[in-house]
């Protein structure tokens, strides 16, 4: 078995390797993901993969991501929740491949439920995901916690209006309130052709949720259909309209829309262990899926792997001071800024 290097002008290539990322329900694994993040912040994609008879055995989507001399590394992958090996086995093979191209001597791996070996890695996160129950009258009663099932009840009873589509008029308006939040969280934001690049691609899969009160905008998310799951890339809901349970208005109308579309599971998103977001994650049901985010270095004895600071963990101050920015900083400055930040 050889590793390979995806070429995205030969059809039947590109066609072979979207269907095997299809067929695992992995959207990370996705080509789009190749142009979406490329075009958008410059980083040259690797797409490796091996193949044995005709066959995917395994892929590994990697960009080179390069910044004089502060960054230069291989990552699988940079702004998305995970990305990784789809058979970790073949870890050696790939290592082997990347070492003898001299790309870079240095490899972070968001690797998803499937460790390579007994390298060391960062666990603190996770991803959720979240079984859908067979009919929507199921879904209440599919939550874990009688508080969260409560919640649920009360905010459907309140007069909001929930627009599902994809539009140029509802992706600005996700956008506006994406900026918002994203201040709110401490977190620099991607920029808008980011987010319309992905909304594009994948435009006969996505659907932006709305939520209003009245003229106003008190909430919004953006999904993906990928395979069997429903994918939540992004659910925000600006602080001062936490109290309204409008989150779980929208988490609501996600399953219901996954069941209707015939979707297996909703994929939650990632939390680090134990933080607030995991807590009211799980109490909707997720189920923890370990994130391992592993660092490699080139050594004399070949990549090995060494224990590094998430991104959370490594900016939580400066996330403090951004939070308290004018928005005039924020909005102009974050999407630059975001651009290294992954």
């Amino acid at each position: 078995m050889n590793v390979r290097i995806l070429n995205k002008r030969d059809k039947e290539e590109l066609s072979k390797w979207n269907e095997f990322a299809l067929q695992k329900n992995y959207l990370y694994f996705h080509s789009h993901w190749s142009e979406i993040i490329s075009s958008v912040y410059g980083f040259k994609p690797y797409y490796l993969y091996i193949e044995d008879s005709g066959n995917l055995q395994s892929v590994f989507p990697l960009f080179h991501v390069k910044f004089t001399f502060f960054k230069d590394e291989l990552v699988s992958i940079p702004h998305l929740e995970s990305g990784g090996m789809s058979n970790p086995d073949h870890y050696s093979l790939y290592f082997d491949f990347i070492g003898k191209k001299k790309i870079t001597e240095n490899i972070k791996i968001y690797q998803l439920n499937e460790p390579l070996e007994k390298f060391i890695a960062n666990i603190e996160d996770v991803v959720l995901v979240k079984e859908l129950p067979e009919k929507k009258e199921f879904i209440i009663s599919s939550i874990k916690s009688a508080t969260t099932r409560n919640y649920m009840r009360r905010v459907l009873e309140k007069d909001f209006k929930v627009i599902f589509e994809n539009s140029r008029t509802a992706l600005n308006e996700f956008y506006k309130v994406y900026l918002r939040r994203m201040r709110e969280f401490g977190t620099p934001a991607h920029r808008f052709e980011y987010i319309e690049k992905i909304a594009n691609l994948f435009k006969d899969e996505t659907r932006i949720l709305i939520v209003k009160k009245y003229d106003e905008i008190v909430g919004a998310s953006f999904y993906i259909f990928f395979g069997e799951h429903l994918y939540n890339l992004y659910l925000v809901v600006p602080d001062m309209y936490l109290k309204e349970k409008v989150v779980y208005l929208i988490q609501y109308k996600a399953m219901e829309m996954g069941i209707e579309n015939k979707m297996k599971k909703i994929i939650l998103g990632r939390s680090t262990k134990n933080s607030g977001t995991f807590f009211y994650k799980t109490e909707l049901g997720g189920i923890p899926v370990q994130l391992y985010l592993y660092n490699f270095r080139l050594t004399a004895d070949g990549y090995n792997s060494i224990y590094k600071q998430s991104i959370k963990e490594k900016y939580s101050f400066a996330s403090k001071i951004w939070s308290k920015l004018p928005p005039f900083i924020t909005d102009r400055a974050g999407p630059f800024i975001r651009k290294w930040i992954y």
